[in-house]
């Protein structure tokens, strides 16, 4: 995964041995490639870069710690991960990455900052990384697998939002005519179950 790497994007991937029962973070920069492993606990990943050679030497206007911003997201991984660590299996983890507490107001509100990410239900003084108040964008899909799928090269996938809230673009559109311009390009989302691959 490191050879012939552009770096266009610091990336964390989440990888599993299910025959020495080793688990691990990898993540990818254009200089530097951080990975650690473990065959105890667990790994995030939440398009935060975690490794500081990656974030502080490679990558700009990441702050690991503004609860407000995507921080928050980590900070409401690590939380829910050691509250279930021992205790995830199918179910909960999606019920995770469906989740839409925000760490910064301790509260349920889909958002920017929810795992769950629903950028276009966030107003001005909560968004940033250069999107604009309710921007059509976030999460468009979840992904999960235990041992017993990765055994059979198998995972379970939603389309869409991963809680399965649908995304009316028309309904978005007349809401926010600041949009309007996206008409043609912006796609609904409708509810999709989750599915097993392949």
């Amino acid at each position: 995964m490191t050879d012939k790497n552009n770096g266009g994007y610091a990336n964390c991937w989440l990888i599993g041995d299910i025959k020495t029962s080793e688990i691990g973070r990898l993540e990818l920069g254009l200089k530097y490639a951080g990975i650690e492993r473990s065959k105890k606990g667990y790994f995030w990943g939440c398009n935060l870069v975690v490794d500081p050679r990656i974030r502080n030497q490679e990558c700009s206007g990441v702050d690991y710690s503004d609860v407000m911003a995507n921080a928050g997201r980590r900070v409401r991984w690590e939380s829910l991960l050691e509250r279930k660590s021992g205790k995830i299996n199918r179910a909960v983890a999606q019920k995770m990455i469906a989740d839409h507490s925000v760490a910064a107001v301790r509260k349920n509100n889909p958002s920017t900052r929810s795992i769950c990410g629903h950028f276009d239900c966030d107003p001005a003084e909560t968004v940033g990384w250069g999107f604009g108040p309710f921007e059509p964008y976030g999460a468009n899909d979840a992904k999960i697998t235990d041992t017993r799928l990765a055994k059979d090269m198998s995972l379970l996938a939603r389309f869409g939002r991963p809680c399965g809230t649908k995304f009316d673009a028309k309904a978005f559109l007349k809401k926010h005519p600041q949009y309007a311009w996206q008409e043609g390009f912006l796609r609904s989302r409708p509810k999709r179950p989750w599915t097993r691959f392949p």
